[in-house]
């Protein structure tokens, strides 16, 4: 059964899930038959938590812990994720949530690298 996107909008709407649809991609995948589930999305994110595991060094079979990295500007960012961070030889990479923007960085501007507690979480 195919729905017409002002009646896929509609249930979104009802569903409290229609601010997750943001673009015409959204609009696409909701008329396939997709829909946003936040229990479904809560299982991931644990899973992933409980898998997700630092495979070398002191770290070595802990789980991942969001970090926050303080650079020698003041500049201040949150690695939420393992995704959200690439390491190079020189150079890490924070990728920013929610947006398109990677912020790169010279391992010599690195003031800082502090565990985030659940309350510090933003």
């Amino acid at each position: 059964m195919s729905l017409s996107l002002r009646q896929a909008l509609a249930r979104a709407h009802r569903e409290g899930w229609s601010n997750r649809i943001k673009c015409e991609n959204d609009e696409r995948a909701v008329l396939d038959g997709c829909y946003f589930n936040a229990d479904a999305g809560l299982f991931v994110i644990d899973y992933c938590r409980e898998l997700l595991r630092h495979s070398k060094g002191e770290w070595a079979g802990q789980p991942f812990e969001p970090l926050e990295v303080r650079l020698s500007n003041g500049e201040v960012y949150q690695i939420p994720h393992p995704e959200f961070a690439i390491l190079l030889k020189s150079t890490l990479v924070i990728g920013i949530p929610d947006s398109d923007r990677v912020i790169v960085c010279a391992l010599l501007h690195i003031a800082s690298i502090e565990r985030l507690s659940a309350t510090q979480r933003s």
